[in-house]
Parts: C-alpha cells; structure tokens; sequence
C-alpha cells in the first residue's frame, strides 16, 4: 500500500512542464470571468447609502415645509398651530443629525432658531395679554364682593342701629371699602376692554349689572333710612346727656356715631346737599357734648390727654398736682409702682349695680384680679389712684397685697411685660396702661415686700364697719351660707350694702333683691378670711322670701381673735 502511494504522488511531480502550464491557464481564466461579474455589479453597501442619502433629502425638504408651515401660522398670530409645526420642524432636524447625514442644514437650523425666539415672544405676549385680562375681571368681580358687607348690614340691621358707634365705624368702613366713586368707571372701562367676555348672559355681564346698575338702585333706596339713622343719633345722645350726667360718655358715643355716619354716607352718596348740611349739625352737636363732658370729666388737662390711659411712677400721682414728668414707663424689682387711672365716666357710673375689677397681667397672662366697690365718697370721680407695689407701711389698699403676691411668683427673670386694666360691672375695659419691669436680679426685693405687707395688713384687718345693723338679716345671711355645705364655716356677717338693690325683669316686674355684705369664715386649717358677698331675697309677687347667698367678690385674711373686733 506505501509503495502505490509513493508512486502515485512521484507521478505527479513528474507531470510534464506542457500539463502543467495547461492547468495554470485554466486557473488564469476562472479568475478573470470572476473578477469581470463583480465589476459589472453595484455592491449592497452602495445601495444602502443611496438609499440614506435620498432620506436625508426627503427629510431636510419635510423640514423646510414645516418651517414654512409654522412662520406661516405664526405671522397669522396661531401659536397653537404654529407650536405644532415647530416641533414638527424640530424633529426632522434632529433625526438628520442623529442619522448622520451628509447634508448642509444650517440655513434651516438658522431659520428654526429665529422661529422659535419669535414663538416665545409672541407667547409671553398672549400669556401676559390672558393674564391682564384675568387680573382686571377679577377686580370687577371684587368691586361687586365688596357691596355685601355694607348691603348685609342695611338689610339685615335695624332702625337705630347706628347710633352705636361701633356699628357706624363698621357702616363707615364699609362705604370706603366699596368705593363707588372711583371703581365704577374702572368697571365700565374693563367692560369695554374686554367686550367678549361681557356678552349679554355672561357671568362677566351679570357682575357688571350688580355694581353699575343694581347696587345703585339698592343704595338710593336707604337714603331716607340713613337720613334717619343720623338724626336718631343725635336726638337720642342729647335725650341721654339730659337725662344724667353719668350718660355723658353715652350721648358723645351717639353724637361721634351721627358724624361717623353722615361721613359715609357722603361717600357713598358724593356732593350729595342733604347729607353736607347733616354731617355739619352732626359736627356741631359733637362738639357741644363733648365740651361738655370735658368740663364735667376731667380733672386737667392732663386727664384729658390720658383719658382711658392708667400711668404710673414711683411715688403716688396726686390728682389736679400731677408731674407729667415723673411718669414712668419702666421700673426695676427694688423699685416701688403707683398708679393714676384717668376715666372717661365716673366711678359711680363704671361700678354699677355691681363691682369694679383691677386686673394684671404679666407677659401677656393674667397674674391677678381685684373686684372692688367705690365708696360713696368716690362715685362722683372721674380719676382712681391705684397701689400696684406700693411701700407696705403706708399701703392702704387690699388690691396691693394681691398684686405683691403675684409679682413675687409669676414673674421671669430678666423684663417683663406688665399691663394694669380697669373694668365695669360688664367687664368692658374702661381704662389700661403697660410698663415693663426689670427683674434681671430676681424677685427677692419684691417677696420681702409682699411678706411685709401681709404681716402689717394682716394685723390691721378688722372687719368693715356695717352701714345697716339688722341682727335678723346678718343671722340669716349666716345660715343661707351654711345651707351651702362649703368646708368653711360663716361665723359672722357684716352688712355693707346702702340698701336693698331691686332687679327687675325685661317687663319691670320685680324679680328679687340683692344685699352686700362681708362675711367672716373659718377654714378647715384653723385660719380666718373675710369673704365679701351678697345675698337676695326672690319676690313672689307679694312679698320676699328667705335670705339666699348669691355671688361673691373678693376675700382677704383675718386673725380669728379680730373677727368679732
């Protein structure tokens, strides 16, 4: 087998030159009819590329139109469309880039850029336009918003309603809230600026009616109303002031309440004759009455300037001999506090049927209150001297004990804030005044004080001397006490009231009758306190019943051994 094989390929090599030549000819000849065929055919990359570059063509001239398109629509001022055809635009572009064509594209990236910048403006104008637009229906629909409070108040309100001076300030803030005068012509014009919107059963159109036409029609009928509310006013104030001298305060509120009124009026109603000569009586009635209670109310000028006010200084303030000058505003912890409380009304009138109350607070938190009752010799005075942290040996009020009390517990350290008010038997403030007070060093000064005080008043506390002696009524008062099961025990009463005080019902029929008095108690812990109180008897029509406990005021300590002093 090896030996056929090596003959075999011995052959072959010793094939003859002429065979051998043969073959390479033939071999020469296959490769140029192959080389002839791929000549003669385009290649698949070549194909492929035409058919690119006939896409970026096609693409560049979707481009151009879309630009065309879109300039086309904004010159005629359609953003919306004009948007569309932009963004159109905007892709076709970047599909060329990002496809790689071999294609000049400058002039339509140019003239996209210029597109887009005038698309922005043009759409901050119309933006800007729908906004204005927005802004000024919304000032008509405000112009008419403004109309109800002062139409609620008319329509809802009640003959001689303003002749309260609050509601006359309120009807006056009203009439300058609505401003007729200068937002009428406003509303026309926006109406006019903006015609499409004010069509004929529009909401816009419905609110230019209620201010133009509407609001108009209403006020003219309340003219004859509020020529009356004026006159009431001032009728009634001068029917008061005649009345008492305590109703001074009053009548001046309700002449202030003419002349507040008849201001507003000639707001809403401007030029308007009647309503001038009005405002002028109700100016000149002002000013009587408030002469007048001037000159029966205060003290001095200063009264005058501080009226409603409570000042303060370290020394006590002596009425008609004041020193302006030594009124403070700020005090240290070392340093004593005297008050002058300068009113509008007497005490007489500030008081009641009931008490008048002294309150403080500290840091804008109540840190004490004293209900307390005028005397007859004060009740004509229009002023209060008032003890806050006065010097102990020579206090004279109970007040000033509490006030200690709580200053030497309920104070920061560092400043505090301090504000003193008085208050009617309503509990309305009638006057108030602040100071600061400077505790930076602490509390000690005034504990030591308020510890001196109590020692000193504690001693000297008896109880008050009886303006009625009426065995039968004290024992009773002490037995309505026990029907009340308190811890404390009543040992005595002291009659302090004048005389019974008669309350009657909204017809005038009689009700009961309430009495005062000072009870001394005992406590569970052995200690004694007064209690200041009164008692009523119910009316059955014929006569009264038995004595009943019915409120209390203040109270203070009192050493058992001085309760029968």
């Amino acid at each position: 087998m090896r030996r056929t094989l090596t003959i075999l390929v011995l052959a072959i090599m010793i094939l003859p030159a002429t065979a051998q030549i043969k073959i390479r000819d033939i071999k020469n000849k296959t490769e140029d009819v192959t080389n002839k065929v791929t000549n003669n055919t385009p290649s698949q990359s070549q194909a492929e590329e035409d058919a690119k570059n006939k896409e970026c063509i096609e693409m560049k001239e979707n481009m151009q139109e879309k630009i065309e398109i879109s300039q086309n629509f904004l010159a005629q001022g359609n953003l919306e469309n004009a948007e569309i055809y932009l963004k159109s635009a905007k892709g076709y572009k970047q599909r060329i880039i990002e496809d790689g064509c071999d294609i000049d594209i400058s002039k339509e990236e140019s003239a996209i850029k210029e597109l887009e910048a005038e698309f922005n403006a043009q759409s901050g104008s119309a933006a800007a336009s729908a906004e204005n637009m927005e802004e000024d229906l919304q000032k008509v629909k405000e112009a008419v918003w403004s109309l109800d409070p002062l139409k609620n108040q008319i329509d809802f309100g009640f003959i001689g309603m303003l002749k309260n001076l609050n509601e006359a300030n309120t009807f006056y803030n009203n009439a300058k809230d609505i401003d007729f005068i200068n937002k009428a012509p406003d509303v026309i014009a926006i109406s006019e600026k903006y015609p499409d919107e004010f069509q004929p059963d529009y909401e816009m159109e419905g609110y230019l009616k209620d201010f133009t036409v509407k609001f108009p029609e209403w006020l003219s009928e309340q003219r004859e109303f509020l020529k009356n509310e004026i006159n009431n006013a001032m009728m009634e104030g001068n029917n008061l002031k005649a009345r008492s001298s305590n109703f001074l305060e009053d009548a001046m509120n309700m002449a202030n309440a003419a002349v507040v009124t008849a201001d507003a009026c000639l707001i809403l109603f401007p030029g308007d004759e009647e309503f001038f000569k009005l405002q002028a009586t109700a100016k000149e009635n002002y000013k009587k009455i408030s002469q007048e209670f001037a000159a029966a109310t205060y003290t001095s000028d200063i009264h005058a300037k501080y009226a409603g006010q409570i000042v303060f200084s370290t020394n006590p303030i002596e009425i008609k001999a004041e020193n302006e000058g030594s009124f403070k505003t700020s005090f240290s912890n070392t340093e004593t506090v005297y008050a002058m409380v300068y009113l509008k009304n007497n005490l007489s009138a500030i008081q009641g049927a009931g008490y008048i109350t002294t309150r403080i607070f500290a840091n804008g938190n109540q840190i004490a209150e004293h209900d307390w009752k005028a005397s007859t010799e004060e009740n004509k005075n229009t002023y209060s001297d008032c003890e806050i942290m006065p010097v102990p040996t020579t206090s004279e009020t109970f007040g000033a004990l509490k006030f200690y009390e709580a200053f030497s517990s309920k104070l920061l350290p560092g400043s505090n804030t301090i504000k003193v008010q008085y208050l009617d038997d309503y509990k309305n403030i009638v006057a108030e005044g602040e100071f600061t007070l400077d505790c930076s060093a602490g509390t000690d000064d005034i504990t030591a004080r308020y510890k001196e005080l109590k020692e000193i008043r504690l001693e000297k506390v008896r109880m008050p001397q009886a303006k009625i002696s009426d065995p039968a009524l004290e024992a009773s008062m002490v037995k309505a006490i026990a029907a009340q099961n308190w811890p404390e025990t009543a040992l005595r009463a002291v009659i302090t009231g004048d005389g019974w005080i008669t309350h009657r019902g909204i017809l005038g029929e009689i009700l009961f009758r309430e009495m005062y008095a000072a009870v001394a108690f005992k406590t569970p812990e052995g200690t004694c306190k007064i209690f200041y109180m009164s008692f009523k008897q119910d009316y059955n029509g014929s006569t009264y019943g038995i004595t009943k406990y019915y409120s209390v005021g203040g109270s203070e300590e009192i050493k058992c051994e001085n309760v029968y002093k």
